[in-house]
């Protein structure tokens, strides 16, 4: 391989990592890990459903907020604002198509489950005015994912 073929295939990568973590999809995928993970330790039933939940879930919450919120991003996070702005109608479908997730698994959920999640949500919803304070965001974000990750697999169980 030349030099120039390797140094385009390491940029390569580089973008697609980047993408990866900018787009959500990084936050998606240690959503259905802890889920699934947790899941599979209580026993639940349908334990890919509820990993389903939290990956669309994340990335929903994250891409709605970081859509939402991009003049305000550009000064804490500036390179992940302008992939935000670039990607900005593909990141708009896939929360499209997340928001059909959840609603597909919601729609077979037990009613504990679907409340707690329409709680995430309101919080996730009121994220870009309280995010402001380090110390309520680290509480509110914490308990969310172990609401999401945790309870949910627990509440199906």
């Amino acid at each position: 391989m030349r030099a120039g073929a390797s140094g385009r295939a390491a940029a390569f990568v580089l973008r697609a990592l980047e993408a990866f973590a900018y787009s959500s999809g990084l936050a998606a995928a240690i959503g259905c890990a802890f889920a699934l993970l947790a899941g599979r330790m209580l026993a639940a039933p349908r334990a890919w459903s509820w990993a389903a939940l939290a990956a669309a879930g994340a990335f929903v919450v994250y891409n709605v907020d970081r859509l939402r919120d991009v003049e305000r991003d550009r000064g804490t996070s500036p390179a992940r604002t302008a992939f935000v702005a670039r990607h900005r109608m593909a990141l708009g479908m896939g929360v499209g198509v997340g928001g059909l997730v959840i609603a597909a698994v919601l729609s077979r959920a037990p009613g504990p489950v679907v409340l707690l999640c329409l709680a995430i949500g309101a919080v996730g919803s009121l994220h870009r005015r309280m995010k402001h304070n380090a110390a309520w965001k680290a509480l509110y974000v914490s308990a969310a994912w172990v609401a999401g990750c945790v309870g949910v697999p627990w509440l199906a169980g």
